[in-house]
């Protein structure tokens, strides 16, 4: 019933951008001034909304007070993807990942983005409560812990427990000083 609206979003960003407009609109149902609502829906909404709205509500066969109910709901159930990034994505890239995301995941998955410099190249996830580094950053460090872990063993081995050792010191040979005057 929300799918048409809901699948042009990809972000949290436009969740909160759809979120607002729905309150925008859910104010102007209720006001009791002659067509505050329609110049909402023409001028405080974006186009594709707007007739998105209508066009789900007559569908339905619900007022749009109730549709507009509804797909608030519906847009507080989609599951968020954290990515952490090693670059700002463009719309054309965030429409990639979020098609690749709902291919291989499924729908009602939005993303939310965040830019990490330090990550270097790739990206972290977190998703459904599993954290994956992906990135460069990850594999440097896990590749410098195993070096600093190798360099840390000891060469020899330490005596075992409860077992006392005792050093030995080999005997001093004594030579006589030849004395010449």
């Amino acid at each position: 019933m929300y799918n048409e609206l809901i699948d042009q979003i990809k972000t949290k960003r436009e969740v909160q951008e759809m979120e607002y407009e729905i309150e925008i609109l859910s104010e102007a149902a209720y006001s009791t001034e002659k067509g505050v609502f329609e110049h909402a829906m023409e001028n405080r909404v974006r186009s594709w909304v707007a007739s998105g709205i209508k066009a789900g509500a007559k569908k339905a066969g619900v007022s749009i007070a109730e549709y507009l109910k509804g797909l608030e709901k519906a847009l507080d159930s989609l599951n968020s993807m954290r990515l952490s990034l090693a670059f700002e994505p463009s719309n054309k890239q965030l429409t990639s990942i979020h098609a690749w995301v709902t291919s291989n995941i499924g729908k009602g998955i939005i993303l939310e983005t965040k830019y990490n410099p330090r990550l270097a190249a790739g990206a972290i996830i977190n998703y459904n409560g599993e954290y994956r580094d992906f990135s460069v950053r990850g594999k440097i460090e896990d590749k410098l812990a195993a070096l600093v872990k190798k360099q840390r063993k000891p060469r020899v081995s330490p005596p075992e427990r409860g077992k006392r050792t005792v050093a030995t010191v080999a005997p001093l040979e004594v030579k006589p000083v030849s004395q010449t005057v």
